[in-house]
């Protein structure tokens, strides 16, 4: 996989070639969020050795009692497979010319293109695009665009919500109810096992074909942890067809969701799907990028004077800004930042003593209202610190070396990752990712 870095003026992060063998460096360092929730970038087909990741903040929970607690992998919005002539789309399979996988970090897109000839000789062009919106907290919006190329071609897409889904194996969810609401709606809800946190996810797709809006027939289907549905259309030469597809997510750890039974959820956040979904996916990128520019770029513009080096270096401030702001979860101070932020599994989502040593000065600048909601969870999680400091024979408070939850107390795990090294402040084996 080669990083392309000739955008970099345009604020571009890119992927020049498909490398299936370490998917996961692009899955992570383009990832998408908004402090609530996590979204790492797998692609909308599905290779091995990916990981699909949908993490939201604060809703820890323990598989059992022999692990520690861990952000669990919620159900998968964003995979969208496609059979171009009965052929599915992948790019290990057929050939490929004009790959292309951008991060813009100005505006928070994801953006990945190709033409694909399929082992049958049918040719495409396909144009995904994706954001995590900034200004609405719970949206995650998806388009894939398909052109026939060549001959006709008959196109199949396959959508909908997964929860066949775990933490490295672990599943940290009872299975809940699902729903297709008039053929179209898709919700589905799951509950933490030991924390008893509920998550409803809802997703919606709206198609066009040249231009014009589309109806499909819908191909329901419903089994263990799944739910989607099939559609299918015929696409002549230069036709080009277009899914978007929205999803949203809450929980009922969430503070805008306080009060609410499971039933009064379900109902508001399919109304909440219906308004973001009649703005389309264009009006979502453009507020979100607005967002950006307003609370990011706007508080905290950075440029380097010098030679031709330093175009990198304001390129590498400027991703770190960018992943920053994934990160925090400036909407709630019952949360901090975990170690490797929302953009995967690694230390579980849980923040270290040392958070405020490395990322609170940045805060402080940029963001004092943030800041202080940091250092009030220091606070709002004393309990766990007292419990931590009597069980080493201390009095006060003995801040854990990782926390998750307010009370949650020391979090890190005894053994992990034995085979790579020792950590001996913890006490435990750690793996670093």
């Amino acid at each position: 996989m080669g990083m392309d870095y000739s955008k970099i003026d345009q604020w571009i992060l890119a992927e020049d070639s498909f490398d299936p063998v370490h998917l996961g460096k692009c899955e992570a360092v383009m990832s998408l969020g908004n402090g609530y929730l996590g979204l790492r970038s797998a692609a909308e087909e599905r290779y091995v050795g990916e990981t699909r990741d949908l993490l939201i903040n604060g809703t820890f929970d323990r598989f059992d009692e022999s692990e520690v607690t861990e952000l669990p992998n919620a159900a998968d919005v964003t995979a969208v497979e496609l059979w171009v002539g009965g052929e599915r789309f992948s790019l290990d399979q057929g050939s490929y010319t004009g790959y292309s996988r951008e991060l813009n970090l100005k505006t928070g897109e994801l953006k990945r293109q190709v033409e694909w000839t399929s082992p049958k000789g049918d040719k495409v062009g396909l144009v995904f695009r994706r954001i995590v919106s900034l200004k609405r907290l719970h949206d995650i919006a998806l388009s894939v665009t398909v052109t026939c190329l060549e001959q006709p071609v008959a196109l199949k897409v396959r959508s909908g919500i997964d929860a066949r889904v775990t933490n490295t194996g672990s599943q940290h969810f009872t299975e809940g109810e699902k729903r297709f609401y008039e053929k179209k709606y898709l919700q589905l809800l799951e509950t933490t096992i030991e924390s008893g946190i509920t998550f409803v996810v809802n997703a919606v797709h709206r198609f066009t074909l040249n231009g014009q809006p589309l109806e499909l027939a819908t191909d329901v289907n419903i089994d263990r942890r799944v739910l989607y549905a099939d559609y299918t259309v015929d696409l002549q030469p230069g036709d080009s067809f277009t899914v978007e597809k929205y999803a949203n997510v809450f929980t009922t750890r969430d503070l805008d969701c306080a009060g609410k039974t499971v039933a009064e959820l379900q109902a508001q956040t399919l109304e909440d799907l219906k308004t973001s979904a009649a703005l389309g996916y264009q009006a979502l990128a453009e507020e979100s990028a607005a967002q950006w520019q307003l609370e990011v770029w706007d508080k905290a513009p950075l440029d380097i004077q010098g030679d031709a080096d330093s175009r990198f270096d304001l390129f590498a401030l400027r991703f770190a800004q960018y992943h920053m702001r994934l990160m925090l979860p400036r909407h709630d101070n019952r949360m901090n930042i975990g170690a490797k932020g929302l953009s995967g599994e690694g230390y579980k989502g849980h923040c270290f003593w040392d958070t405020e040593i490395f990322l609170l000065p940045y805060y402080m600048f940029t963001d004092p209202e943030a800041a202080r909601k940091l250092e009030e969870y220091r606070y709002l999680s004393l309990p766990g610190a007292h419990r931590k400091a009597r069980e080493n024979g201390y009095r006060g408070a003995m801040f854990p070396w990782e926390s998750a939850w307010l009370d949650d107390g020391e979090t890190c795990p005894l053994y992990q990752g034995t085979e790579v090294g020792y950590n001996t402040k913890c006490n435990t084996f750690k793996f670093f990712k």
